[in-house]
């Protein structure tokens, strides 16, 4: 369930990508039909910040119906194209098993992908799934590697350890 409180905390990627800033701003405002309509155009057009987007306002039911199946199909989409946020949530579901089979190789394979690209969060997973041999064979110095990583992004855990 740790997952679920980095999904519900964490704020969409929109921001991060000009073509989905009209959405990002009605989300921000409360103006989560508006966002929607935003996020479904652009994830349609195959944009994969706005398929990222529009599959968490799926999973959290903000703006639609809460719909677990949609938000995976859109989450599989942005997370084909390198999104690392993507990788990442979805990776976190696969771990958990919420919505689909637990799949520990498939979570530390997006974990991966996602941490190649700098993402420390998944940084900081794939470090602990070598620790711990989760999906993968146990690997401490890979898991030192991700682990530094991670701290010199600043994740205080890592920088701890």
């Amino acid at each position: 369930m740790i997952w679920l409180l980095v999904l519900l905390s964490s704020p969409l990627a929109g921001a991060q990508d000009k073509p989905a800033l009209p959405g990002w701003l009605d989300y921000q405002a409360g103006n989560y039909t508006a966002a929607f309509r935003q996020f479904q155009a652009g994830a349609e057009r195959g944009e994969r910040v706005a398929q990222y987007d529009l599959a968490m306002l799926y999973w959290r039911g903000e703006g639609v119906a809460r719909n677990q199946p949609v938000a995976l199909k859109w989450l599989h989409l942005a997370a084909a194209q390198d999104l690392s946020s993507a990788q990442f949530v979805l990776a976190q579901i696969y771990e958990s098993g919420d919505g689909v089979g637990r799949n520990m190789e498939e979570a530390t394979r997006l974990f991966a992908a996602a941490a190649r690209q700098g993402h420390r969060d998944a940084q900081v997973s794939i470090a602990t799934q070598y620790y711990l041999g989760r999906g993968i064979t146990q690997d401490y110095a890979k898991s030192a590697y991700w682990y530094r990583k991670a701290a010199v992004q600043g994740d205080v855990g890592a920088q701890y350890l």
